[in-house]
C-alpha cells in the first residue's frame, strides 16, 4: 500500500491534495489529508497526537516506516507542511513544558521538575556552543510568542470558567 508496483515508495499519491488524474486512474487511493479532509486521516493531526521530536514515533505510525519518512521529508513540496509541524510541535511541547512546571511547583515543588523542565528547554537537541546566530534569536523570539499567545489564550479560557 506504501509503494507502487515498481517497488517506490508513494509520495504525491499519498495525499488527497496532491494525488494526480494519472495516479488515480492507476488505482491508487490517497490515504491522508494535509489540510484536514474528513474523508481522509489528517496527517498533521497524527504528527501532533505523536508528540515526538525524534519523528520516529510518527513515521512508524503514519508511514510503517523511518526510511519511507526520511524520503518523503526531502521533498520541496512536503518540507513546507513539515516545518511548520516542526514549529508548533516545539512550541506545544515547551508550552506543556511550562505548565508541568507550574502544576509540579504548586503541588509539591520537586516531582516531575525535571522531565518538565526538560520539556521546556528543549532538552532533546544538542546544545550549540558560542553566540545563537541571528536566525536562531529570531526563531527563538517567534517561539516565545507564539507561547506567550498560547498561555495567554489558556489563561483567558481559565478565566472563564
Amino acid at each position: 500500500m506504501m509503494k507502487d508496483s515498481t517497488g517506490r515508495w508513494r509520495t504525491r499519491s499519498l495525499f488527497v491534495e496532491t494525488i494526480g488524474k494519472d495516479q488515480l486512474a492507476a488505482g491508487f487511493t490517497p490515504l491522508f489529508s494535509l489540510k484536514g479532509d474528513s474523508k481522509y486521516e489528517d496527517l498533521h493531526s497524527v504528527y501532533m497526537q505523536e508528540s515526538d521530536p525524534t519523528e520516529y514515533s510518527f513515521a512508524l505510525r503514519a508511514f510503517g516506516s523511518w526510511e519511507h519518512f526520511e524520503v518523503l521529508q526531502e521533498l520541496q513540496w512536503f518540507k513546507v507542511y513539515l516545518t511548520k509541524w516542526r514549529r508548533e510541535l516545539e512550541v506545544k511541547l515547551r508550552s506543556e513544558g511550562v505548565a508541568a512546571l507550574a502544576k509540579s511547583a504548586r503541588q509539591d515543588g520537586s516531582r516531575g521538575l525535571s522531565a518538565a523542565k526538560f520539556l521546556a528547554e528543549k532538552g532533546w537537541e544538542a546544545k550549540k556552543r558560542g553566540r545563537p546566530s541571528k536566525e536562531d534569536i529570531e526563531k527563538e523570539k517567534k517561539q516565545q510568542l507564539d507561547m506567550e499567545k498560547e498561555l495567554g489564550d489558556d489563561a483567558a479560557r481559565i478565566a472563564l470558567h
